[in-house]
């Protein structure tokens, strides 16, 4: 019995000493003389995959694929009067083709960051505040005309096929487990 009372005991000196040292550290924090920055809620969406045509020479050379997220203030996406994933999408629209520099021939390296940053200004720019707090790419692909041409080459020639007889005459019908 007296090592429950000694141990409730040592439980709450333990208690009223961390809040005691709790106590003693935020002044400390409030007399450095910079304001403290309110605690902003953020909430994070995502948008479908953009589809961005890379248009060089007045043709269709590929596709940038991109699926994005980005982070804005809770309640601030209610708010306004266009969809925010509209903007972003529109953004990057204008940011692919105002910077072209993707070259699905010659390919280079594409500055990562810059492209962040970039269109996360323009949205902010545009709405007249700081809407976007960070764009976070989930994916990017680029692929040339070729690949996507190959791609629906194999997904044509690999459908199942099936008989007349299970289909109930002369129409031909894909099984309901096929995948294209």
């Amino acid at each position: 019995m007296i090592k429950f009372a000694l141990a409730g005991l040592w439980l709450c000196i333990a208690a009223l000493g961390a809040a005691f040292y709790a106590a003693q550290e935020k002044p400390a924090v409030a007399e450095t003389g910079e304001p403290a920055k309110p605690v902003v809620k953020l909430d994070t969406l995502k948008t479908e995959i953009i589809s961005v045509p890379l248009v060089r020479n007045s043709a269709v050379q590929g596709y940038m694929l991109a699926r994005l997220a980005f982070t804005i203030e809770a309640g601030k996406a209610a708010k306004l009067q266009v969809p925010p994933d509209l903007l972003l999408t529109d953004e990057v629209y204008t940011w692919a083709y105002g910077h072209p520099p993707f070259d699905l021939k010659a390919p280079k390296p594409v500055d990562v960051e810059a492209f962040r940053a970039g269109v996360r200004e323009s949205v902010n720019k545009r709405v007249g505040e700081e809407l976007l707090h960070d764009v976070l790419i989930e994916q990017i692909d680029f692929l040339s005309k070729d690949e996507i041409r190959d791609n629906a080459i194999r997904r044509r020639t690999s459908k199942p096929k099936t008989d007349d007889a299970e289909s109930g005459g002369g129409h031909k019908v894909a099984s309901p487990d096929a995948h294209f």
